[in-house]
């Protein structure tokens, strides 16, 4: 699909002084010993009570790499698939996120695709994000998009908030580095909203642009999230692949980003990992 083309998500409020609750679901990597399946639970049941909450996925559901790719590594996967799983491993790790957050599904804005997605596809003819998102009977969107939420009260007018998601670029691993890209995506747009992973990374910040309305100088925000992961870079069992290449260790954790609708004022609590 068009990235820049996306319907505009609309959530029904009581009143725009009932906040929303924008969950960030990305970087997974369901099948790799490192994924915490157990935290990812808790995020969905989290969900599921939380009658403010919708949530967006941002990329790399799976551990898309199967045998036939020189990165894959046999030691590095989750033992509690089986050797067979293996023979269908797109598939396996397509059903396993289905499953995962299908009790979530009817609060999802959109499923983007991440890096993992993205090569699996081109080597096998195939989209694994599209298929998630048909067996969720959820929007599928794109690595890239630019969407509107538009916030609707049961009386007055509605706000629109303007979000742009990227799974993310690069391959920064130190905090500079990550808030550094998260400020490069920032710069591309004018989104009030800016939404980025790929980096493992936990950050949220605003940055500020002025303009000149009307001859006035005005500041206008613009709040960044680098949405956190639910993989855990440090686990028992032979060296992975942040191991080897000296990645920082990282402690799962998802964002949740309260949005005021009456001023699109926001901020982000996070929900971390026990056990780590």
């Amino acid at each position: 699909m068009d990235a820049f083309s996306a319907r505009p998500a609309t959530l029904k409020l009581k009143n725009l002084d009932d906040p929303v609750h924008l969950y960030i679901i990305q970087d997974v990597h369901l099948g790799e010993r490192g994924c915490r399946e157990d935290f990812l639970a808790e995020v969905v049941a989290e969900i599921a009570q939380d009658r403010r909450a919708v949530w967006y996925g941002n990329g790399d559901y799976g551990a898309y790499m199967a045998p036939d790719d020189k990165r894959f590594r046999a030691d590095e996967v989750s033992e509690r698939f089986a050797i067979a799983d293996l023979a269908r491993w797109g598939d396996t790790l397509t059903e396993a996120f289905v499953d995962a957050v299908a009790p979530i599904r009817d609060k999802c804005l959109g499923l983007g695709s991440g890096n993992h997605e993205d090569v699996y596809g081109k080597r096998n003819n195939c989209n694994p994000t599209y298929d998630i998102a048909a067996g969720l009977h959820v929007p599928h969107t794109d690595y890239v998009t630019a969407f509107d939420l538009r916030m609707v009260p049961r009386t007055g007018k509605p706000k629109t908030l303007s979000v742009l998601a990227h799974h993310g670029f690069g391959s920064a691993v130190t905090p500079q580095g990550k808030l550094a890209a998260l400020g490069k995506l920032a710069g591309l747009t004018t989104a009030r909203l800016c939404l980025m992973g790929h980096s493992h990374g936990r950050a949220d910040y605003e940055f500020c642009r002025v303009e000149n309305q009307n001859g006035k100088i005005r500041h206008v925000p613009q709040y960044a999230v680098l949405g956190g992961s639910v993989v855990q870079t440090y686990v028992r069992g032979p060296s992975n692949y942040a191991q080897r290449r000296a990645m920082p260790p990282f402690r799962p954790g998802v964002a949740k980003i309260l949005i005021h609708p009456r001023t699109l004022e926001m901020t982000t609590e996070w929900l971390m990992a026990s056990g780590v």
